[in-house]
């Protein structure tokens, strides 16, 4: 009886533990089953699988789902017994034939279990937590890697085809109100708005029988932005369609024969595509020499185009000074691209355009495209010595320094200013940024530095970070004869009124506008030649002029040869050297155009001032400019068909930052047509603990909050 009651002891406990292993198992199995559920795409590393098999079906599992921290479970035959076993090993659970050596279950399928005692120790809930919290983990880093990505609704092309859905997303409450009346009208049915929020709007069926069960709901996803997104829609009428809509007014009826009449005048956005192969060789036909260049993708959609006039790029190499221009705007049409254009100064220091593209955004892909046809066209080497003036677009100087190693490079001081007036807003360390870059030495730009210095050391560290020779005068090089410190070639063609009427145009009419607009300038500046009084231009003669009047207050001594000492008073100032046309401070090195210092060195010597003019201001320089004759070309219907492939217009392209109408004003700067200045709001600061944004009166009730 003792030995039976030990055996049933033992017998027991072996059950128990065998029992044990098979929850835990089936705990573990639950879990990974319902996690797999939401984890369907996941990528496993090193795929290891346990198989079990039962009649016809088969359940696979990962290595990495049933991994603990604390322990594993260990699933085969246990050592001590050293029983022989009959059947499958997968992966380490070995699945039992039909007979089981030393086993009082025979003639069924088992599965022999046994778990490390210090494992086994462990409690079950700790287990399946600590499982729960690695898959959790798992989850969190496989969703963290995808971002949301929503369709963004463009109310100049989707209105045609409009097509409602959850997740759609509009730039504004206006823009989703029309869109949901244009559905609204399509459809038959009248609408109304019974939630009208700036923030949120919902839109249901208003119909007689009060019963449908259409609805729509909008309201914004991100903080700080007037965008809306679709979350409930439920697209189903449930009521017949209406005869009259209030929706179909006046102001509806005259937008869409506006819509009309455009089309009927300017053609479908398809047919302006249509168009640009046949042009093109309207335009190398009658102007010889001319680079026109359409880029593709595939199945034949435009991509991008470039045009460079040849009396245009002729003219730049025999009168036009080696620095150039880059800029770049939106369009405004159906379809959102970029206008680049690449812009020189002629002799009486006005804006030449000499090559524009339309691209489908700004990056460095688009500007080393632009910038390598425009070196192949302007015959520049790597070696030319040239220079650029941007406003750093985005991809630009990456571009430039990969194609042009040997360049200068510029930027606009405007937008250096402007982004440092957002930092600091000292009105005494503002005015210091310009006169630091209109230093023209390298001793007089290091000390307006060290007043910056004394008055702001962290504003004296933020200029340090931007390279002195893109913004400075004292550290720009002498070979383009410039000292431009503004980009406002650029935003002169930018801000011209017939750029600006192009750039809303389809695209046919947007390149055949701006190219008729430099064939007019052309022209008109060959007649304003004729008026030219003297050698030099009319903006050169009056800079001379004001250069004359500074003049008087110096004293030119002369050492031998050309070499002069310029006193101011009895003060040795600067040195002039008419011999190589330099002066000390720089100025007539960087403009080639006499300073006030050469100036008076001139006339003491008695002579004409505008023969030591540089011979890039001449007239006859200006005349090279302008000599070539930009050809017109005939109507559509005599042009000469290329029979290229169709040209399809191009898939929509999300810009570069948020969709504006408006250019966004600088700090400081007042709006045009503004009688009144608002009352610019107070920052409180307490006296109490010296923290801005409250008084000293409500600091005791929010020390209490």
């Amino acid at each position: 009886m003792k030995n039976s009651g030990q055996n049933g002891d033992d017998n027991m406990q072996e059950t128990s533990t065998w029992s044990r292993g098979c929850c835990l198992l089936f705990a573990i199995c639950s879990v990974i089953v319902i996690v797999d559920a939401f984890v369907e795409d996941y990528e496993k590393d090193d795929e290891g699988e346990y198989v079990t098999e039962s009649g016809s079906e088969s359940e696979t599992f990962d290595d990495d789902f049933i991994e603990l921290e604390y322990g594993e479970i260990e699933m085969g035959v246990n050592e001590d017994e050293g029983d022989d076993v009959q059947g499958e090993n997968t992966g380490g659970l070995v699945v039992m034939g039909d007979e089981k050596a030393g086993s009082d279950y025979e003639g069924e399928n088992v599965l022999d279990y046994s778990v490390d005692m210090e494992y086994e120790e462990a409690s079950l809930d700790d287990e399946l937590k600590l499982a729960m919290k690695e898959l959790k983990r798992m989850d969190r880093k496989k969703w963290a890697k995808k971002k949301p990505t929503f369709e963004q609704f463009n109310s100049e092309s989707d209105l045609r085809t409009l097509n409602l859905k959850v997740g759609q997303v509009f730039g504004n409450t206006k823009v989703f109100k029309e869109a949901v009346k244009e559905h609204a009208i399509k459809q038959g049915r009248s609408i109304w708005f019974p939630c009208n929020e700036k923030s949120r709007v919902q839109g249901v069926c208003k119909c007689k029988l009060d019963n449908c069960s259409w609805s729509i709901w909008a309201s914004c996803y991100e903080k700080n932005s007037p965008a809306l997104m679709i979350k409930t829609l439920n697209d189903k009428h449930t009521c017949p369609r209406v005869q009259k809509n209030r929706l179909a007014n006046s102001t509806w009826l005259a937008k869409r024969a506006k819509r009309k009449a455009g089309l009927l005048i300017e053609g479908s956005l398809a047919t302006q595509y249509a168009k640009l192969w046949d042009y093109t060789e309207e335009i190398r036909r009658f102007n010889p020499g001319s680079t026109v260049v359409i880029d593709t993708e595939e199945g034949g959609l435009f991509r991008r185009i470039y045009i460079c006039l040849e009396a245009c790029k002729v003219d730049w190499i025999s009168g036009c000074r080696p620095i150039i221009g880059l800029d770049a705007c939106h369009t405004k049409g159906n379809h959102k691209a970029q206008l680049m254009f690449a812009i020189v100064i002629d002799a009486d220091n006005s804006y030449y355009p000499i090559a524009y593209a339309i691209v489908e955004k700004q990056c460095y892909m688009t500007w080393f495209w632009f910038l390598s046809l425009l070196k192949d066209d302007l015959k520049l080497d790597e070696d030319f010595r040239i220079t650029f003036m941007t406003d750093k677009q985005k991809g630009l100087v990456e571009a430039i320094g990969e194609i042009w190693k040997n360049s200068e490079h510029r930027n606009c001081v405007r937008h250096l200013h402007a982004n440092f007036k957002k930092k600091f807003k000292t009105y005494e360390i503002r005015t210091k940024v310009w006169e630091s870059a209109k230093a023209t030495t390298v001793e007089d730009f290091n000390r307006v530095m060290t007043k910056i210095k004394d008055m702001n050391e962290k504003a004296h560290e933020w200029l340090c970070e931007k390279p002195a020779e893109q913004w400075s005068k004292s550290h720009f090089r002498d070979w383009s004869k410039c000292d431009m410190l503004l980009n406002n070639l650029c935003e002169s063609v930018n801000d011209d009124r017939v750029i600006l009427e192009a750039r809303s145009a389809p695209i046919f009419y947007m390149l055949e506008m701006i190219r008729v607009k430099i064939m007019n300038r052309r022209a008109k500046r060959r007649i304003d030649l004729e008026k030219w009084y003297q050698n030099i231009g009319p903006r050169v003669a009056e800079f001379m002029e004001l250069q004359a009047q500074h003049s008087g207050q110096f004293v030119a001594h002369w050492g031998g040869e050309g070499h002069y000492q310029i006193n101011r008073g009895s003060i040795a100032y600067v040195v002039v050297d008419l011999d190589q046309r330099t002066c000390t401070c720089r100025r007539w090195n960087l403009t080639g155009i006499p300073c006030s210092h050469s100036m008076a060195t001139i006339y003491s010597k008695g002579d004409d001032p505008t023969k030591y003019v540089d011979k890039w201001y001449f007239k006859d320089t200006y005349k090279k400019c302008y000599s070539s004759v930009l050809h017109g070309i005939r109507t559509e219907e005599l042009w000469f068909k290329t029979n290229m492939p169709l040209l399809l217009p191009p898939k929509d392209v999300k810009q570069t930052g948020r969709p504006r109408k408006l250019r966004i004003k600088e700090i400081g700067e007042i709006p045009p047509n503004v009688r009144k200045i608002k009352h610019m709001q107070k920052k409180y600061t307490c006296s109490k603990c010296n923290q801005e944004g409250y008084s000293a009166k409500t600091c005791e009730k929010r020390a209490e909050l």
